[in-house]
């Protein structure tokens, strides 16, 4: 069991209610990097559909997604989870 659930704006239904966070396409990265990467050893799974890497800043003002020591990120299958 996945200790965060992160749907993309254009994940399905199921996936959006399922999800604990669900992206706006605005601020993906800003939602990625201090949610979902920043605390250590967890799982992270993201669902299908796109993330856009430009969108929004890290709390450094970048766009550098750096996960913590320890995070796993899964998707939802090759060609799904898309980070763009």
């Amino acid at each position: 069991m996945p200790d965060l659930v992160i749907a993309a704006r254009d994940a399905s239904p199921i996936d959006r209610a399922a999800a604990d966070i669900v992206c706006d396409g605005r601020t993906d990265v800003a939602v990625l990097a201090a949610k979902a990467f920043a605390v250590p050893d967890r799982e992270v799974v993201l669902t299908a559909g796109r993330f856009d890497a430009n969108a929004g800043f890290t709390a450094a003002g970048n766009r550098y997604l750096r996960p913590a020591e320890g995070v796993t990120v899964r998707g939802a299958g090759p060609g799904l989870t898309r980070l763009v």
